[in-house]
């Protein structure tokens, strides 16, 4: 009892444990990536031996994305009201159950875009509540810290995915259903050393309360709060966003396969270049949001123009196939480019899902903004990964439907600048 009193007097959660608690968010959120980009390794694979055609191919990944968007926007509203802990330890074993899943249960081949969706369903169950853990309940002096790192977890993860996966197939004999295996056998792993460290720490946590809201802000909630703030005006350009970071990401193995000739494994590897390189993103964007005054939109802005260069580059190098400098060489040179497009739209993933939705922590909705903007993300994703399936050897219509979309990104974001900056005025965020 008198330890509980020494508690509820603490004004927040001591740095220790606040550290301890952070691991364990790094660490689930940068492993799970290892049991969603898998599939995209074995997309060419899995059509080859029959498993799908190019339809289902498209789909599995569509739907996966827009039950990702879906969860992103409901967990988030849910995450700024409920537990966070018990949601993250319900999406890992979501996560365990659909990639086992598409193993065992994969005739007819419909079933796999269930299974792959739900495996969204749990992937969404796992940014807005390890959001709001951060915004919450650890040290705020620690914050900005956090959201740096936690954001270095996106890399981290698809390079630990990539390399997974690539050891799998050689373990495993090539076989397509490994990558899965070695997934669920990972996120088990994780599911026990979140379950552990939650319960050793529960007890020594202290909640950051919300700030008492006006009038005016209770009636308007979230709605109001997106269209005054002028986040409303910029979502276009999350969903291009989307396109880029999570949506043609999946289909760059297929691409190097087709265009460049190398086997399912050797393109796995070849694919860590673009988390490695990308762990500068977050890096570039600190150094963005510093340098332009905590200007999210100057910095997303910049962004976005430099995404197109990179676009042009990819689209030159299209014409080559490897008739140029040969055919691994100009593999890795084009996965190189396609990194540091990743690695810049890392940059306004971190600027935009992580840092500006803590402007609205004041309100009570850090957690549910960032999910929706995250939501408009994957929302993105879905609707290129699955036409991409149709045009993924048309480099022409591709890099043009690339190039197009920026520039409305770009048109968005100025459009979107003053309201943010009014709004940015009296919500300073981190």
């Amino acid at each position: 009892m008198e330890n509980a009193l020494e508690l509820n007097e603490k004004k927040f959660t001591g740095k220790k444990t606040s550290v301890i608690l952070f691991i364990a968010c790094f660490l689930t959120y940068a492993c799970a990536y290892i049991a969603r980009g898998n599939y995209s390794i074995v997309i060419n694979d899995m059509k080859t031996k029959g498993i799908i055609n190019d339809n289902i191919a498209g789909l599995i990944s569509g739907i996966y994305f827009a039950f990702y968007a879906l969860g992103q926007f409901t967990n988030g509203l849910i995450a700024d009201k409920k537990n966070p802990f018990y949601m993250v330890l319900i999406g890992i074993a979501i996560i365990i159950l659909s990639n086992v899943a598409m193993t065992v249960f994969y005739k007819p081949s419909f079933l796999l875009v269930v299974w792959w969706g739900l495996n969204g369903v749990g992937q969404s169950m796992l940014w807005t509540p390890i959001f709001s853990i951060i915004g919450t309940a650890l040290n705020p002096d620690m914050k900005f810290t956090f959201l740096t790192v936690i954001a270095l977890a996106t890399p981290v993860g698809k390079l630990s995915g990539y390399f997974v996966s690539g050891l799998a197939l050689d373990l495993g004999g090539k076989i397509w259903k490994s990558v899965f295996y070695a997934a669920a056998l990972i996120m088990l792993v994780v599911l026990a050393f979140w379950l552990t460290t939650f319960l050793s720490v529960k007890k020594k946590l202290v909640f950051v309360q919300k700030k008492e809201k006006k009038e005016e802000e209770r009636k308007g909630g979230l709605w109001q709060a997106l269209v005054l703030s002028g986040t409303a005006i910029l979502l276009p350009s999350l969903i291009v966003h989307g396109l880029f970071l999570n949506g043609a990401v999946e289909w760059v193995p297929t691409i190097i396969q087709n265009n460049y000739g190398v086997s399912k494994s050797v393109s796995s590897y070849v694919m860590m270049i673009i988390p490695a390189i990308g762990t500068l993103g977050v890096l570039f964007g600190n150094f963005l949001y510093k340098k332009f005054g905590k200007d999210e939109i100057k910095c997303s802005v910049l962004v976005m123009e430099m995404s197109l260069l990179f676009v042009a580059i990819l689209f030159a190098m299209s014409f080559s196939s490897g008739n140029l400098l040969g055919k691994i060489p100009e593999c890795i040179l084009f996965v190189l480019i396609f990194g540091l497009m990743y690695t810049v739209q890392l940059s306004f993933n971190h600027l935009m899902i992580s840092l500006f939705p803590m402007k609205f922590a004041g309100l009570g909705l850090a957690a549910s903004v960032s999910g929706l903007l995250n939501a408009v993300n994957y929302g993105g994703s879905a609707i290129s990964t699955y036409g991409m399936s149709f045009i993924v050897d048309n480099y022409v219509v591709l890099f043009a439907i690339w190039a197009a979309t920026l520039v409305i990104a770009i048109v968005s974001l100025i459009l979107s600048k003053k309201k943010v900056r009014e709004f940015s005025k009296n919500n300073q965020g981190v």
